[in-house]
C-alpha cells in the first residue's frame, strides 16, 4: 500500500472517530472521565478544526463526493454553533 494511501486511511479513521464522539453521549462521558480538565464541546470543535481541511487537495481523495457534501453540512452546523458560543 502506498504511503499516501495509508495516510488517507488514518485521516479518514480520525474523522470517523471524531464523528462517533460527536454523536455519542457515552463516548463523550468516557472522554471526560479520561481527560477531566477538558470542556468536551470545545475540545470536539477544536478537533474538528484540525481535521476538516478542505483547503488541501488530499482532502478530496479521502472522501466520496457524497461524503464531502455531508461533511460540509456538518461544518456549517458546527460553525453556526461556535458563532453563538463564548469560547
Amino acid at each position: 500500500m502506498p504511503q499516501n494511501e495509508k495516510l488517507y486511511i488514518t485521516y479518514r479513521r480520525k474523522m470517523l472517530g471524531l464523528l462517533d464522539t460527536f454523536s455519542s453521549e457515552q463516548e463523550q462521558q468516557q472522554y471526560k472521565q479520561a481527560v477531566p480538565s477538558v470542556h468536551i464541546p470545545f475540545e470536539l470543535f477544536d478537533q474538528w478544526g484540525e481535521i476538516y481541511k478542505t483547503e488541501y487537495k488530499w482532502f478530496y481523495k479521502v472522501y466520496t463526493p457524497e461524503e464531502i457534501v455531508q461533511l460540509q453540512k456538518i461544518d456549517k452546523l458546527i460553525n453556526s454553533i461556535i458563532h453563538h458560543l463564548r469560547y
